[in-house]
């Protein structure tokens, strides 16, 4: 038996023609009332809500620029999430990944008109501050890592 409190808000404006931000934010809250587990014992004081955060919120902004051979995109995104535990019983030990954020970010060209086509170039970057954090644990013993700091290259031609 449990209780489950939440809200989540998503803010999206138009700060000019070219610049537009996000934002995104939710939390959670519970009261776990009765964990009584297959066994008959009582776990209610030990008992978590799985995967589920306190906190959670992302921003991003997006920014265009048009030039004479197209257009200039400009994006940048951050994600942060609180601690969430792995294990719903935490007897033997909270069992937990850590609160982490990720920043992410690209540069385009795009609209370039040439050679019979639609071309756009592009530069990533993907977890910029390259954070090692775990992101995933598999019982109580095995875990799973962000990927480190990722950069790619893109060109997509459109006919």
């Amino acid at each position: 038996d449990a209780n489950i409190y939440g809200v989540e808000a998503d803010i999206q404006a138009a700060i000019t023609e070219r610049l537009l931000v996000s934002f995104n934010y939710a939390y959670l809250d519970y009261d776990i009332n009765n964990a009584i587990f297959p066994d008959g014992s009582d776990r209610t004081g030990t008992t978590v809500l799985v995967w589920a955060p306190e906190n959670a919120f992302s921003v991003s902004a997006d920014y265009n620029l048009p030039i004479e051979a197209g257009e200039v995109q400009l994006h940048l995104d951050y994600s942060w999430q609180d601690s969430q535990y792995a294990l719903a019983n935490t007897d033997a030990g909270k069992v937990e990944v850590s609160s982490f954020g990720l920043l992410n970010g690209r540069i385009s060209l795009a609209d370039v008109n040439m050679l019979g086509g639609n071309w756009q170039f592009a530069l990533w970057g993907k977890n910029l501050a390259n954070r090692d954090d775990s992101n995933y644990l598999i019982g109580a013993t095995a875990r799973t890592y962000l990927q480190p700091r990722t950069y790619g290259a893109e060109l997509v031609l459109q006919l």
